[in-house]
């Protein structure tokens, strides 16, 4: 789930000051990046772009990108040079590599890792202590992935979501960012057109209706969720994969324990 942790950080940046704004232009955050790409529209990429999966470059998740950035020696210039088949902010693309865009231009502004700043900003308030976020060989934190957390941990990030961005009576989001990250800023059928199962993307977190009512998931490799519903004052945590029960396994793992949430722990609380 570490690109949802990320957004927080996002939110938190925007509220400490960090972040001027959601439409700053990574090209201006990062110039030295963009010294040896020929293709100035992508210097035009947005941190909202980047947020929401829009940055345009041509990221294929689930095919050859994403062991070519991690297989390069600087994984920032990898990911820019990719074709920009698409104007920046008009085009859902689910892109680890846009993630890791964000992560480094949230350092260059904050002066510091994304884990540097959420120990001080997000884990430590929410009395994290066992954490794991790697970083890539310029030291810049994985914005997409690798950040591994206790599932206790995770229910506390859940509740905080649960709550507004509110911990301890003190707010750590900027009013409002929870209720922006629950938007639909795009939808997507992840099983395709025949599917009867669409879903939507926030602020780095799934979306979707449960029972009728807003529902927020924070997914991650290899079968971490994280639920919150808020009419049902409601997070579910869960680590691993149900492929082991075929009953509940239909189209695909996050589709399996959206059915368990949705048809067995939801009903049980109503």
């Amino acid at each position: 789930v570490t690109k949802s942790v990320l957004s927080a950080l996002v939110g938190i940046a925007l509220r400490a000051g960090d972040l001027p704004g959601l439409d700053e232009r990574i090209g201006y955050i990062l110039p030295e990046a963009f010294a040896t790409i020929p293709d100035q529209a992508k210097r035009e990429i947005t941190i909202r772009d980047l947020i929401t999966m829009r940055s345009g470059l041509d990221w294929a998740e689930y095919g050859p990108s994403l062991g070519q950035m991690t297989g390069s020696a600087d994984w920032i210039q990898s990911v820019l040079e990719l074709p920009l088949i698409h104007p920046p902010g008009t085009v859902f693309n689910y892109s680890t590599g846009d993630t890791h865009l964000l992560s480094a231009a949230l350092q260059r502004l904050t002066g510091m890792s994304m884990l540097e700043y959420a120990d001080i900003y997000l884990f430590d308030p929410l009395g994290i202590q066992r954490r794991r976020w790697q970083a890539d060989p310029q030291g810049v934190t994985i914005g997409g992935t690798e950040l591994r957390l206790t599932v206790r941990d995770l229910a506390k990030f859940g509740y905080f979501y649960l709550n507004n961005g509110i911990w301890n009576n003190t707010a750590l989001l900027p009013a409002g960012w929870v209720d922006q990250t629950a938007t639909y800023h795009t939808t997507r059928d992840p099983l395709g057109p025949d599917s009867c199962q669409p879903w939507g993307y926030g602020f780095l977190w799934w979306l979707r209706s449960m029972k009728g009512q807003r529902c927020m998931i924070a997914a991650g490799y290899g079968g971490q969720f994280v639920y919150v519903v808020p009419a049902f004052d409601l997070v579910v945590v869960m680590t691993g994969g149900l492929s082991a029960v075929p009953e509940l396994f239909r189209d695909s793992r996050m589709i399996c324990e959206f059915n368990l949430v949705e048809d067995f722990i939801v009903p049980a609380v109503m």
